[in-house]
């Protein structure tokens, strides 16, 4: 539990529970839980990293990867499926490509 002044704590960690994590709620009923909204107008959970590598969701299970959702240094967004196969990329300049990481052109 922690918490960065007066009031409810900001994160929680309930290993009684199941090891849930929540964020601004007391008691979290899923595994990784966030009540309320990041700021007043916009509400996103961020994912920040300290260096320049991708950055991300990375979804698995216990026979390995499924699927990677992430922004690489380029600002590119890249949707990598069956672990490491790239199924989209967004350029930051635009272009769409659907089963290449090398869009020519926008996607109209």
């Amino acid at each position: 539990e922690t918490n960065t002044g007066a009031g409810d704590p900001d994160i929680i960690f309930t290993p009684g529970t199941g090891g849930n994590v929540g964020i601004c709620t007391t008691s979290p009923a899923n595994l990784f839980e966030v009540n309320g909204s990041a700021t007043a107008a916009n509400n996103y959970i961020g994912i920040k990293t300290a260096n320049n590598n991708n950055v991300g969701l990375q979804l698995t299970d216990p026979g390995g990867d499924r699927a990677f959702i992430f922004a690489n240094p380029d600002n590119d967004l890249v949707f990598q499926t069956g672990g490491s196969t790239e199924s989209l990329r967004i350029e930051a300049a635009g272009n769409v490509g659907i089963g290449t990481a090398s869009p020519g052109h926008s996607l109209l």
